[in-house]
Parts: C-alpha cells; sequence; structure tokens
C-alpha cells in the first residue's frame, strides 16, 4: 500500500470516528428536541440550545486562536524547529522538522483544546451566562458598595464563570507551550543543569503578565464576595473586613495591574529589576495588606470591643438573612398560656380531630402489605391532604401505587416487560384513608382503595378516579413503548416513532438498538421517556431548584386527585448562592423562595409551572430567559389550586433560620440570649430524633371552620420546654400565612418532657411490655403538640402488629395536658381518661362507691366515652390474668352504667 493510500485509510478512519462519536450527540440533541417540542417547550430548548452552541463556538474559538499563538511561539522564536537526541558521549543527533508539520500539529492541538475549554463554559455555565443575559433590577441595593443586588445575583455568577474559563485557558496553554518549549529545545538539560534560552525566558514574561492580569480581576471579584466571607459573629461581613480587607483587597488589584504592566514593559526592555521588584511588591502587598494588617487589627482593636464594632454589621446580617428566607413577612403572635388551664371539652375534640393520628411511616407499611396487587407495586411516600366539603374538610393519606421494577423476579425482567408492557411500565390507582380515624380493631377507615380503586360510600366528596394510570410517577424511570389506542380516552403525551430513521435516532440516543429491531417499536408506536417526576422537572426548567439545596429529601411532590384523574403537585424554588450579606442556610444557599408550583399529570404527562410570588426578581429572569414557560397561579385550575400547601422542606429551612434570627436585635444575638433549638421527641422506638413539621386541620379563631395548617414547634436551646411554634396556612401565596407564636418565658413542657412523663405512666409502661412479651411489634408514632385556647395538648399514636408481621394498627392513643396522661382507643376515649384519672393498673377502689374514682358527672357523650374506655380496659385487665383490677373496673362499670339508665350483667 502505497504511502498516500495509508493517509487516506488513517484519515478515513479518524473522520468515521469522529462521526461515531458526534451523532452520538446529535441522537441525543435529537431526542431532547422531540421531547421538549411534543410537551409545548420548543422555545425553551431552542434558546438553551442556541445559546450553548453559541458559547461553545465563541470561547472555543478564542481559547484556540489564543494557544496557537503560543504554540506557534517557540517556531517564531527559534526558527529551527529540532529534536535533539543524545547518542552517546557528547554527540548530538538534531532533526529539524518541516515548517509545515509543526504549523499543523499546532493547529489540531489548538482545535482540540478549544473544543474542550468552549464546552466546559457551556456545559457548566450556559445557565448563568442566559440568566445574566437576562438580568432585571432587584430594586434594593447593599450599604457597603451600593450595588443593586441583582448584581450579586444575576452578574457575578457569570464574571465568575468567565474568570474561571480564562484561568483554564491560561493554565492549559501555559502547559501545552511549555511542553513546545521543551520539544523546541528552548528548555533543556544538559551537565545536569536547566537551560532556558531567553526566547523561553520572555515567553515566560508574557504569561507572569497575564497571570498578574487574571489575579487582579480575582482580586476584584473577591471584593464582593467578602459580604458573604466575613470575620464578623456571623459568617457574613464584619468590621475587620469593612476597615481593612475592602481596602486591602483594593489595594491589591492595583498592585497586580501595575505589575502586570511592569512584567510587560520588562519584555520590552529586558529589565530583570522591573520583573524583581513586581514579584516583590505583590508578595509584600499579599502578606502585610491581606495578612498581617487585618490580624492584628482583628486581634488589637476588635476582639476587646468586639459587640461594639460588630453591631452595624450583625444588623445588616439580619436584616439580609430575613429577608432572603421570607422572614421579613412573619407575622408575629403572642400565646397567652394559662398554666393548668382546662380548655372546653368539646373545643380540644374539635382541635384534635384534624390531627393526622396515622404516621406517614406506618400508614406506608400498611399499603405495601395491603393494597399492593403485586409484587412490583410500590408506595413511594404517603402525603396528607385535605378533601371533603371546602367548609369542612377531612384530613387524609394519599398516596399512588406505582410500579418498582427492581421487585420484578429476575426471570421476568425481560427487556419486552420492562420497555414494551404497560402492566410493567404503569402505576394503577392511589389509596386514600382517613388520618384522624380508625376503624374497630385499629385497622385504616379506606376511603379510595383496591384495583380498580373504589371509593367507599363514606369517602368524602372529590375521591372520584375515572383514569387512574400513572404513567408519570416519583418512581417511573425507564422508558416505554406505547402504542396508541382509538377512543376519546385521555392517554399520554408521547413521541412518535414513525420512521426508521427516527428509531434508529432514538436507539442510538437510548444505547439500545432493541428500539430498532422490536416489532413493539414499529406499526405506529410512541415512546414515553424522562417519566420520573424530578428528572423530568429539571430538564424542562433547569433554572428552578427542585429540593431545597442540603435537604437531602428528593423532590417535594404529591397527588391530588382531580378531574377523574391523578395530577402531580411539586414544589419548585428559587435560590441563589450569593444573596449578599446573608447567612448560609443548608447546602450554601443564602436565597431561597418557593416562588413557582409545577404540575404533572400522571397519566398525560402534561406539565406546567405556575408562579404564586411573581416579585420574585429571579423569577422575573427566568420568565425572560423562558417565555411562556411560566403562567400566573391564577391560571391553575380551581380543583388544583384548593390543593396548594405551605411547602414542608420550605418550613424547614426557615424554621433553622428562625432558630437564631428570631431575637429582636443585634446584642440579642451577639449574646446567644434566647437561641433556639427543634425539640425532640422517641421515634420510631426508643431513640431521640427532632420533631419534624407536620400538618393538621385546625379550627380558624375567625371563622371556626377547620383550616389545613402546618406545624412546627421550637424549644430553648439545651432545654426541653416549649419556647414558640409556627403555623404555616396553605395559600397560594408561599410566603402569606406564615405565624410565629411566642409563648411566655415559663416551664411549658415541650415534647421530649411529655415522653418522659409518658414513659412513668406504669399502665401504659405495663401494657407497651406486655405487647412485646407476646411477640408483637410496637411502634411510637409522631408526638402531636396542638395549641387550644390557651393550653397544650399533646397527642402521640401507638401502632402494634400482631406477631409474625402483618400490618400495623392503631391501637392505642395516648394524649397528655404536660401534667397529667390519659389512654384510650381513640382520641375521644383518651380524653375521658385525661379526665377521669382512671389508671387500671393503679386504682384500688373500695366495695362502695367513692367520688374521687371515676368520671366526673358531664354531657352523656362523655358518659358514655368513659363506659366504652372502662369496659376496654377491663377487658384487657382479663386478658392479663389481673382479676382484682377487672374486678374493681368491674364496679366501676356498674356504677356508671347505672348512671346511663343501663344495668351491666352481674360480674362473672
Amino acid at each position: 500500500m502505497s504511502l498516500t493510500a495509508k493517509r487516506i485509510l488513517v484519515g478515513a478512519l479518524v473522520l468515521a470516528l469522529v462521526a461515531l462519536l458526534g451523532s452520538r450527540a446529535l441522537a441525543e440533541i435529537y431526542a431532547d428536541a422531540l421531547w421538549f417540542q411534543h410537551l409545548g417547550y420548543g422555545q425553551v430548548f431552542r434558546r438553551i440550545f442556541w445559546v450553548r452552541a453559541a458559547l461553545h463556538t465563541i470561547f472555543g474559538l478564542l481559547a484556540g486562536a489564543f494557544c496557537f499563538a503560543n504554540l506557534t511561539a517557540p517556531f517564531r522564536l527559534s526558527p529551527t524547529f529540532k529534536i535533539r537526541r543524545r547518542r552517546y558521549g557528547n554527540l548530538e543527533i538534531a532533526e529539524a522538522i518541516p515548517t509545515r508539520y509543526w504549523v499543523a500539529g499546532a493547529a489540531v492541538g489548538s482545535l482540540l483544546f478549544g473544543v474542550w475549554s468552549g464546552n466546559y463554559l457551556a456545559r457548566t455555565r450556559t445557565f448563568e451566562i442566559l440568566v445574566w443575559l437576562h438580568a432585571v433590577p432587584w430594586g434594593a441595593r447593599d450599604p457597603v458598595f451600593g450595588r443593586d443586588l441583582g448584581f450579586y445575583v444575576f452578574d457575578l455568577p457569570a464574571y465568575s464563570a468567565l474568570h474561571t474559563y480564562t484561568v483554564l485557558v491560561l493554565l492549559g496553554t501555559a502547559i501545552l507551550t511549555i511542553v513546545t518549549h521543551l520539544l523546541a529545545g528552548g528548555i533543556r538539560i544538559a551537565g545536569g543543569r536547566l537551560h532556558i534560552q531567553p526566547e523561553v525566558r520572555t515567553h515566560a514574561l508574557f504569561f507572569a503578565g497575564c497571570t498578574y492580569l487574571v489575579v487582579a480581576w480575582g482580586y476584584w471579584l473577591g471584593l464582593y464576595g467578602l459580604l458573604n466571607s466575613g470575620r464578623s459573629p456571623t459568617d457574613a461581613l464584619g468590621y475587620t473586613d469593612a476597615i481593612a480587607r475592602i481596602p486591602g483587597h483594593r489595594v491589591l488589584i492595583v498592585v497586580n495591574l501595575l505589575a502586570a504592566l511592569a512584567t510587560f514593559a520588562a519584555i520590552r526592555r529586558r529589565s530583570r529589576i522591573l520583573v524583581a521588584g513586581s514579584a516583590g511588591l505583590v508578595l509584600f502587598a499579599l502578606a502585610f495588606v491581606d495578612r498581617a494588617y487585618p490580624a492584628a487589627l482583628q486581634k488589637l482593636r476588635v476582639d476587646p470591643n468586639e459587640l461594639a464594632l460588630e453591631r452595624p454589621y450583625i444588623r445588616m446580617n439580619m436584616e439580609f438573612t430575613r429577608h432572603a428566607y421570607g422572614l421579613d413577612r412573619v407575622e408575629r403572635a403572642f400565646f397567652r398560656y394559662q398554666p393548668g388551664a382546662r380548655p372546653d371539652a368539646r373545643r380540644v375534640e374539635a382541635a384534635l380531630a384534624g390531627l393526622p393520628l396515622w404516621d406517614a411511616a406506618a400508614l406506608k407499611a400498611v399499603y405495601e402489605q395491603v393494597q399492593t396487587a403485586e409484587n412490583y407495586h410500590t408506595f413511594p411516600d404517603v402525603d396528607f391532604d385535605r378533601y371533603g366539603d371546602p367548609a369542612a374538610p377531612e384530613l387524609v393519606a394519599i398516596s399512588a401505587r406505582e410500579v418498582d421494577t427492581t421487585r420484578i423476579a429476575p426471570e421476568g425482567r425481560t427487556w419486552q416487560n420492562l420497555h414494551a408492557s404497560t402492566a410493567y411500565g404503569r402505576g394503577v390507582g392511589v389509596v386514600v384513608s382517613a388520618a384522624s380515624r380508625t376503624g374497630p380493631a385499629g385497622e385504616t377507615i379506606d376511603y379510595l382503595a383496591g384495583l380498580p380503586p373504589v371509593p367507599a360510600a363514606e369517602a368524602p366528596a372529590g375521591l372520584s378516579i375515572e383514569w387512574p394510570d400513572i404513567y408519570f410517577g416519583e418512581r417511573t424511570g425507564l422508558f416505554l413503548l406505547y402504542r396508541p389506542v382509538d377512543g376519546g380516552a385521555p392517554q399520554p403525551r408521547s413521541v412518535a416513532l414513525g420512521s426508521w430513521f427516527r428509531r434508529l435516532t432514538m436507539a442510538w440516543a437510548f444505547e439500545d438498538r432493541n428500539i430498532l429491531l422490536s416489532h413493539a417499536a414499529r406499526g405506529g408506536a410512541h415512546i414515553l421517556y424522562r417519566r420520573e417526576i424530578g428528572e423530568r422537572l429539571k430538564r424542562l426548567m433547569p433554572l428552578l431548584v427542585y429540593e431545597p439545596l442540603g435537604s437531602g429529601t428528593g423532590v417535594e411532590a404529591y397527588p391530588v386527585l382531580a378531574g377523574g384523574r391523578i395530577h402531580w403537585i411539586a414544589e419548585a424554588y428559587t435560590a441563589t448562592l450569593r444573596f449578599p450579606l446573608a447567612q448560609r442556610g443548608p447546602g450554601g444557599v443564602r436565597y431561597l423562595r418557593n416562588s413557582v408550583k409545577a404540575t404533572v399529570d400522571a397519566l398525560s404527562g402534561s406539565t406546567r409551572f405556575y408562579v404564586v410570588d411573581p416579585e420574585d426578581p429571579i423569577v422575573r429572569a427566568l420568565d425572560r430567559v423562558s417565555p411562556r414557560a411560566l403562567t400566573p397561579i391564577d391560571s391553575m385550575p380551581p380543583e388544583l389550586r384548593r390543593h396548594l400547601r405551605y411547602s414542608t422542606n420550605f418550613l424547614k429551612v426557615q424554621s433553622s433560620m428562625l432558630l437564631v434570627y428570631h431575637v429582636p436585635g443585634p446584642d440579642s444575638l451577639y449574646h446567644s440570649v434566647d437561641i433556639w433549638d427543634a425539640p425532640r421527641e422517641l421515634y420510631p422506638g426508643e431513640e431521640e430524633s427532632p420533631v419534624e413539621p407536620y400538618p393538621v386541620l385546625l379550627p380558624d379563631p375567625a371563622t371556626g371552620k377547620p383550616e389545613f395548617v402546618t406545624l412546627h414547634m421550637f424549644t430553648p436551646r439545651a432545654r426541653g420546654n416549649l419556647r414558640a411554634f409556627l403555623t404555616a396556612r396553605a395559600s397560594a401565596n408561599p410566603e402569606a400565612g406564615l405565624v410565629l407564636h411566642h409563648l411566655p418565658a415559663e416551664p411549658i413542657p415541650g415534647p421530649r418532657q411529655v415522653e418522659a412523663l409518658i414513659a412513668q405512666d406504669p399502665f401504659i409502661a405495663q401494657e407497651l411490655g406486655l405487647w412485646a412479651q407476646r411477640g408483637a411489634t410496637v411502634t411510637r408514632g409522631h408526638l402531636l403538640v396542638v395549641p387550644v385556647d390557651s393550653a397544650f395538648v399533646y397527642v402521640k399514636p401507638i401502632y402494634v402488629s400482631a406477631p409474625g408481621g402483618g400490618p400495623p394498627r392503631l391501637r392505642r392513643i395516648i394524649v397528655s395536658d404536660g401534667a397529667r396522661v390519659g389512654v384510650g382507643t381513640d382520641v375521644p376515649s383518651a380524653l375521658v381518661a385525661l379526665e377521669s384519672g382512671v389508671r387500671p393498673a393503679e386504682i384500688s377502689l373500695p366495695e362502695e362507691p367513692v367520688t374521687t374514682v371515676g368520671v366526673p358527672a358531664g354531657p352523656g357523650w362523655i358518659a358514655a366515652d368513659s363506659l366504652r374506655a372502662l369496659i376496654e380496659r377491663a377487658d384487657s385487665a382479663l386478658r392479663r390474668g389481673d382479676l382484682r383490677t377487672f374486678s374493681d373496673l368491674w364496679d366501676e362499670i356498674r356504677r356508671l352504667g347505672r348512671r346511663l339508665g343501663v344495668e351491666p350483667a352481674r360480674r362473672p
């Protein structure tokens, strides 16, 4: 084979490899374009695509040109390009390289370097550039530099991205240039010494001058970064930063600019004094201005007078932190707690009627055992919602039945089953249960259950489902081949696999040849992909955040029944790490707002984004980036709007900030006065865990109608008593209805103290121990604290699973007022036990009736519930063989029965 033929063959192989790699990228882009287009977001895709392509091209060409100019410099500085090889002794053989070879090699290397550099900026920093290009004024300025806050949120991230790109280009080009000089012989080792040609030194001075310029740029960016990386008692700007470090950064900017000018001048004058002097000046400024002076000022002036000097900067931090997390909109109130107060029994019962007595974890265990028709069905999580008459809604638990492909038997995990079977490719229906009530034996009361889901006769209004299919869900990840059917029923929105070319493209994009070969992909077949809610939302609107940074909770989404089908509502957030002067939150975030609600139709996959806070500047910028992708909340269907809630994850972040930033002023924050903690509880066993926010239906103080509210409690740091509580009302506005209720500074029992009180109750301890001895599994529910009038009521459910397994049942409700404990099979009986003081394991009654033991006279409903509680405890005493307790209780039952006009049978 001739030399020319070999070159042609090698060139063809290289082109084929490039085409192969490029075709995969083009196939992915094509699949993206089809997916965005069929969902109605084609304009979003096109804008991101063209901006990314422009960034890749422009900055790739800039990097490539800079690299090429430097790689050809050794040839220009040393026209005879040689490779020196030592053969033996001092004999050295030099081989000259033709100019065209060197220029071609430099061009290829620069092209590859430019592609890599442009790809970095286009792939990782596109969205920072996009937001920067569509930035809007924030409307407020920082008190230090007087800059609009949008400069920090929108501009600085883009400048930082460009700075990082410049550093990478400069560093990469310098490394390639050094290699080139080594090959050219400008840098070599001979006789054990390093020899550097004068031309190489000149080239090195050019890179040194460029480095000074880049360092000066970095100090300019760092100047504004000091607002969030200071030395104050908070982690924001402090006195030392304002007095020493900010001026020091300005000095370093000027010094590095002067050093760059001196270095470039040294190239022309060949002056070593300029080079050494500029380097010495930079090192001196770095050591004294940026290190020694700030440290001395902090040690000698600030530390002895810290509060007086730091007070204005702490005040700034408090103001900006409250604004960053929406805490400046929190309404404050004082809860008039009265020790020993006993609110009206009916008001207590009304307040406790909307408690989630069924714990989400317990319900998930029930559903997994009872409601999974197939072994591959799963319930990813359980959410709480309200259904029924808006004037008198009922709290329910709802969970979607999805498919977990990892549970499919190995022999059933075929490609056909996983990607071309609707039986394994979709979930079916939801299970809805009463959250505040149980059946006679402690089982769940299911309002909507079974396959197909059928509503119970007593189900609240709105719990009906006509199309239960779940093609898009929390666990639905694999792509699915789908063949539309004729008829008027709604169907998934999917991408058609019409032509052979499209099937080939999809097979290449998904790296699955079966898409091309399978008969299931032909004859009018469609393909569904990106079916998992989190992935779907992040692809469509990547500029939003779908889980607060560092929360580790995943995308917060819950199912809603509306229009005879299942919809998902997901919480979306606007966030930034660069909001000035604010405290760092989870994951480093410094600004967080729950400004958008996203919906996904579980059947069709239709996805919409609704703005609930149009005044958020980040939302306004994103609306300019993706026009018509965000819609006002008013356009959300009313049957979905009534199920909106206050984001639990957002509330957790706000609560973590309120632990410190609820204090009135800088002095309180500095002295750590009245710092709070999240309360602790025993859950689910004997181990302690922090109390999480929980939803309840509480009567509205003004109207008396039940309202969906999320509660969260606070305790003083290192103490267990209650100090305050937060109520978050469900609203279309994510920051409306957030009220912080302060409590008087007196020992109000907190969750952990009530847990200790429960643990000391002999009857509860005996009953739990008896269940455990019989092999049953006892699980504690969350301790729920509910404010009623001027008191608190504490409720803790106990779940029991039969020996050998089985679904948990809600067998006991423990109620406490902070000083006493009552236990029953439901809330009314537990309240009666709380008021009566009956303790089956402790009472010892004489033969004659006494007024100190028993249920006080009251309305008939109280006496009836008391009778039921006494019968239940008597039955328990008989089963465990405690005949004395049984006899005492039976006498009490007879006395109470006579008062109700019922004569129980004589004692057996």
